[in-house]
């Protein structure tokens, strides 16, 4: 099943069409795929190094969301902050 993924250990690539960021220990990713309906995948994750996660079940990571807003707010910045930075610089 789907879910969302803590990285407890190393470094993965996320690449989507038009961009790409390196996550490290301590950042998430899985969260496009849990909010999408149906599971859509969205980005493709590639290990850069091995890696260690948390993998948090897609009904817990929505039930964090609905009843902390602002863990759910720190996600978005987040979440916007990281295609903000694989944007070509104009």
């Amino acid at each position: 099943g789907s879910g969302m993924f803590v990285i407890l250990d190393g470094t993965v690539t996320v690449e989507w069409r038009g961009g790409r960021v390196e996550l490290g220990p301590g950042d998430f990713f899985g969260e496009l795929t849990l909010l999408a309906p149906g599971g859509t995948r969205i980005a493709r994750v590639r290990a850069a190094s091995p890696v260690k996660c948390v993998a948090i079940a897609r009904d817990d990571a929505l039930a964090l969301l609905e009843s902390e807003p602002s863990v759910t707010l720190a996600m978005l910045r987040e979440v916007a902050r990281r295609f903000a930075s694989a944007l070509p610089d104009s």
